[in-house]
């Protein structure tokens, strides 16, 4: 596809409200989210506990109704359908939920026939793809046991299988890992990955964890108080957090914070002469491998020491942050973050602290 080609939007949230009654009054829970997302893409709509992102995802598939506001799938207006017309374009949406919601008296095979059994299919149909739908997730030799004999990464694959029989366009994932250890999480995700690219299946996710969001989604959206409050490509925002909830689901995953080893140093307001210059430089793509630091060695005469650094990968792009300690004269210091910010670095000064004497 071409660069500048537009994706077709598969989901379109326009405006849309939910309002519970309340004990004590009516609740908001969204106050008017908007969003387009792309067909084919890995969606993460990320919150802290509260903040709405349970109802945005069951106002998709219409398992709440939104209190105002439209949700359309592939042009159909999900919020006037009937019915009978919701249970048919429900078929094109599946969804995988954190406990799993397993049938405990029926087997792998048959939670996973469940559905299309609902639908009308027939036996043979059902055999074939039941079949299909087990190799496609990795548990073809446990056909024929029930959920209690599986582990707790065994029991999301029968629920992804599952969601998937009827062959939608759309899978929603409701905290479908928050119940799994970190290695079983990665092999979730890992699986989710592959059904994306083989399938071209949009998958919309919500989560509290910024590493699922960092494992597997293409674009992100931050959700706040019932409003969306940061949009975009995975990449940007983690590499360029805005909001102040951004950066603190950012830092979780990546060391934005300070080295322990300059607790006890005396901060200075401003440059003052024998003081050091406490610089974070954020390296984006190829910049990862340039010689940033022989050049400020020496083109500026700058003495710097190394307090931390890292390299990490963004949706198979590196990203790099360097925290230094730079000593160096007033005027130098200045021409060196000029030849940075020439660079297209993102370059802040974190502060000055007071030198040993």
């Amino acid at each position: 596809m071409n660069r500048d080609e537009k994706k077709k939007i598969l989901i379109h949230i326009k405006d849309v409200t939910k309002t519970y009654k309340g004990a004590s009054g009516p609740i908001k829970a969204l106050k008017g989210v908007s969003l387009d997302i792309e067909e084919g893409t890995v969606f993460g709509i990320i919150g802290l506990s509260g903040a709405g992102k349970s109802s945005l995802i069951r106002c998709i598939n219409m398992l709440e109704e939104p209190t105002s506001g439209t949700v359309e799938i592939a042009g159909e207006e999900m919020t006037t359908l009937s019915k009978s017309e919701l249970r048919e374009a429900r078929k094109g949406i599946g969804m995988i939920f954190q406990h799993f919601n397993l049938l405990s008296s029926r087997t792998v095979a048959d939670n996973i026939a469940f559905p299309l059994e609902l639908s009308g299919w027939s036996k043979d149909q059902i055999q074939n793809r039941v079949i299909e739908l087990l190799e496609l997730v990795g548990l073809s030799d446990k056909a024929e046991q029930y959920p209690a004999q599986l582990s707790g990464g065994q029991k999301q694959r029968v629920g992804i299988a599952r969601a998937l029989a009827s062959k939608p366009r759309v899978l929603l994932c409701d905290e479908a890992t928050s119940a799994l250890d970190p290695q079983t999480t990665k092999s979730i995700l890992t699986l989710l990955q592959d059904i994306n690219r083989k399938l071209n299946l949009t998958i919309v996710l919500i989560t509290h964890e910024m590493q699922v969001v960092k494992e597997i989604c293409k674009e992100v959206a931050v959700i706040e108080d019932g409003l969306i409050i940061e949009q975009g490509t995975a990449y940007e925002v983690f590499t360029r957090p805005q909001h102040s909830t951004t950066k603190e689901f950012v830092g979780t995953i990546m060391n934005l914070e300070l080295p322990e080893s300059l607790a006890g140093q005396t901060w200075l307001p401003a440059f003052e002469p024998g003081c050091s210059m406490l610089l974070r430089v954020r390296f984006l793509g190829e910049a990862t491998n340039e010689p940033v630091l022989a050049m400020l060695i020496r083109q500026f005469n700058w003495d710097v020491s190394i307090l931390y650094g890292n390299i990490d990968h963004i949706q198979g792009q590196p990203q790099g942050t360097l925290v230094v300690s730079v000593d160096a004269e007033e005027g130098r210091i200045q021409e060196g973050l000029d030849a940075l910010k020439a660079k297209n670095l993102d370059v802040e000064v974190i502060g000055y602290v007071a030198g040993n004497d």
